[in-house]
C-alpha cells in the first residue's frame, strides 16, 4: 500500500528558539577573548532544564572572560553545599568570581556571601526586571539590619551583581559558529546596595499591611 503523503508535514526545527525543555542537548559555544584567541567550551542541556539556563550561563562566562581570565563553566570546587554555574578562582583555588544562572534562593545568596567574603557574586536572570531580581534579598537584608542581625555582611570586599537578560537569550549565538556576541551593554544591570537606616514601625506597617513578609 502506498505511504499517503501528510501536506502538512515540517522538518524538526533545529534552531535554538525551538528547542524543548525535555529534549537532551550538547552545544559547543565560543568567545573570542581581547587577545584575539577564541576559547570553545562544551555545556550541556539536561533534560527538563530550560536553554535559558544554560546559555545565561554561557552568557556571564563571555561577559567576564576577559576580566577573569581562568574562568569556568559548571567547575566542582569542593564546596560541600553548591556547584557554581560559572566559577574563577585564584592560584589559591579560593574563588575569585562566582556566578549564578537563574533562581536563587535568599539563603544561598547569603551563604555565599559569608562564606566568601572576598568573591564577586553576579546573579543572572532572564526575562525580569533587575529591580524584582535585586528585590527579596535586598528586602532581606533589611529585615537583618532592622533585627539587629546583619552582622559583618556589609564589610566583605567582594561585590554582589544582578543582571537581566532578555528572554530569547540565543539571540546573542551565532548558530551557525556557535560564536556568543554579548556585551555589558546588552544586559540591565544592578549593584547590591546594603540598607544604613533601620525600617520605622510606620514604614513597616505600611510596607506589610498588617502582614509578615517572611
Amino acid at each position: 500500500v502506498a505511504r499517503r503523503w501528510n501536506g502538512n508535514y515540517k522538518h524538526a526545527s533545529t534552531k535554538m528558539c525551538d528547542v524543548p525543555k525535555a529534549k537532551k542537548l550538547q552545544l559547543h559555544l565560543s568567545v573570542q577573548q581581547a587577545d584575539r584567541i577564541t576559547v570553545t567550551k562544551t555545556v550541556e542541556k539536561k533534560r527538563q532544564e530550560t536553554l535559558q539556563h544554560v546559555l545565561t550561563k554561557a552568557m556571564l562566562w563571555k561577559l567576564y572572560c576577559n576580566e577573569y581570565p581562568d574562568i569556568e563553566i559548571e567547575l566542582d570546587i569542593g564546596d560541600p553545599n553548591y556547584l557554581p554555574d560559572v566559577i574563577s578562582l585564584d592560584v589559591d583555588g579560593n574563588p575569585l568570581f562566582w556566578g549564578e544562572s537563574g533562581r536563587m534562593k535568599v539563603h544561598k545568596a547569603i551563604d555565599l556571601m559569608q562564606r566568601y567574603p572576598n568573591t564577586h557574586i553576579v546573579h543572572c536572570r532572564w526575562d525580569m526586571d533587575v529591580d524584582a531580581i535585586a528585590g527579596p534579598l535586598q528586602e532581606h537584608l533589611q529585615h537583618l539590619l532592622d533585627t539587629d542581625c546583619l552582622d559583618d555582611l556589609p564589610r566583605r570586599g567582594g561585590r554582589f551583581t544582578f543582571c537581566s537578560l532578555p528572554l530569547d537569550v540565543w539571540r546573542f549565538v551565532d548558530e551557525e559558529t556557535g560564536i556568543i556576541h554579548i556585551a555589558h551593554g546588552d544586559l540591565d544591570w544592578k549593584e547590591l546596595e546594603f540598607p544604613t537606616i533601620k525600617t520605622t514601625p510606620l514604614q513597616k506597617a505600611a510596607s506589610t499591611d498588617g502582614k509578615s513578609l517572611w
